[in-house]
């Protein structure tokens, strides 16, 4: 996968993180959730990216 559509592929997840950590904080109040899946998603994220490297 070229950097360009890697480059894409994690801007498009950017739509997830924004929308999920306003989920994620309207139903627990808690900072350390939104963190935890903030770090879940960038992992995922990155896997995504180097598995399409292959």
């Amino acid at each position: 996968m070229s950097i360009t559509r890697s480059l894409g592929v994690l801007v498009t997840l950017g739509v997830p993180s924004i929308v999920g950590s306003g989920i994620v904080w309207q139903a627990s109040h808690n900072w350390m959730a939104v963190y935890v899946y903030l770090i879940i998603l960038a992992f995922a994220a990155l896997g995504f990216v180097d598995l399409s490297r292959k």
